[in-house]
């Protein structure tokens, strides 16, 4: 599957994914993940980015994530986690990159936001990892639900003004929620909305991002050969 080069919208959320390199575990006992946490909050604040709803897996981290700036999530995750990688290597006598080559993200809409900060939340009780979202130490679930402190999450909390009862929206998993859809995007890159969100998209960025059929070029391609040849 075609991978675009990364869609970044500023003042926009996104859905980010990196997992472990070959897949393997990033962290490894209580006291990575604090420290994971406290890199992210920092390079996030200094970068301009606002997390909005997270999850740290053993192997991976996904996050919902509002860049102030195109290049604000690249900087932010890139140093971060240069800081947690070197944290791990120097105690355990490696080298090499902990994570996988490059994050995976796309850029929603309100719709596909709720369901995928939902799809986040409740990935810890999906893995086996606890009886319930809130349950779990290192999620955003344990804030939303129980109104907890967060380090990393913004203090406004702006997914409780669209959902207040968030343990009753957790609970809830639609038919049009597809996680396969989602890890599509994720892969793909393609911003996930509403038409009236992908026009502004494309008329933001110049290109179109809808999937095109095969054997049809793009408008853009379309445009560009026509100036050429004329």
């Amino acid at each position: 599957m075609a991978r675009q080069a990364r869609i970044v919208l500023p003042d926009t959320p996104h859905h980010i994914t990196q997992r472990g390199n070959r897949g393997e575990p990033v962290f490894f006992e209580k006291g990575d993940y604090e420290a994971y946490i406290e890199f992210l909050a920092e390079e996030c604040a200094d970068k301009g980015v606002a997390i909005w709803s997270y999850c740290l897996l053993p192997n991976q981290i996904q996050m919902i994530a509002v860049p102030r700036t195109e290049n604000s999530l690249g900087r932010a995750l890139g140093e971060a986690h240069r800081r947690y990688t070197r944290r791990i290597n120097e105690r355990n006598g490696w080298r090499g990159h902990l994570f996988q080559d490059r994050f995976f993200s796309y850029p929603m809409d309100e719709t596909h936001l709720l369901n995928a900060a939902r799809h986040i939340e409740v990935l810890p009780v999906a893995a086996g990892f606890a009886p319930t979202p809130e349950s779990y130490l290192w999620s955003s679930a344990r804030a939303h639900v129980k109104s907890r402190e967060d380090r990393l999450l913004t203090s406004e909390r702006p997914l409780l003004h669209f959902v207040p009862d968030w343990a009753g929206f957790l609970q809830e998993w639609p038919e049009e929620s597809d996680p396969t859809s989602i890890d599509r995007h994720l892969q793909t890159g393609r911003p996930r909305g509403n038409d009236n969100f992908l026009d502004a998209v494309e008329g933001m960025i110049g290109r179109t991002v809808r999937p095109q059929k095969p054997g049809r070029r793009s408008v853009t391609f379309t445009k560009l050969l026509k100036k050429k040849s004329s």
